[in-house]
């Protein structure tokens, strides 16, 4: 069961949690890039990223700062959000109009909904510009039925394919 306190998400002072955040990143970015050159990525593929929890913090921060071209989108399932001025400094300039939909649970007891909330709307959404927040009404931080249909309906959005 997840802790009754919410943990706090900024890693602005954390070097140690950065430099994690930086390496698999690092390997997140290489996987990726890799698959879509040996893939013959054309105008036609599609590539959503998608992480829950902090898994989501290393995807969107991937997306960002780590790859040759843009995806088709990003996805965070109940994650922290990243600390908007680290990652002003470090976001490529081409991959910044990248989709990206942050989905958070209204009684996550782990990443607070309001603090997510605040640091996409007052932060990232002057630095993202397709960048949208959705607070699901009764998520919470374990995945759930209501989760998987959250994301499910996001990816269909993405790919342009009629939800299941």
């Amino acid at each position: 069961r997840a802790p009754s306190r919410s943990i706090e998400f900024s890693y602005e002072c954390d070097i140690d949690t950065l430099a994690k955040l930086e390496a698999a990143a690092d390997w997140i970015g290489a996987v990726v890039d890799r698959e879509l050159r040996s893939g013959g990525r054309d105008s036609t593929t599609q590539v959503v990223l998608a992480g829950f929890a902090h898994g989501g913090l290393v995807a969107l921060y991937a997306a960002l700062t780590k790859l040759a071209d843009k995806l088709t989108g990003v996805v965070t399932i109940n994650a922290p959000c990243i600390y908007p001025k680290f990652l002003s400094k470090k976001i490529k300039s081409h991959l910044r109009d990248t989709d990206i939909v942050c989905l958070a649970g209204a009684n996550d007891k782990v990443f607070d909904v309001a603090k997510q909330r605040s640091v996409v709307e007052a932060d990232l959404d002057n630095m993202l510009p397709n960048l949208r927040f959705q607070q699901l009404a009764y998520g919470e931080h374990e995945v759930s039925s209501l989760e998987i249909e959250a994301l499910q309906t996001t990816f269909a959005t993405f790919l342009d394919t009629p939800s299941l």
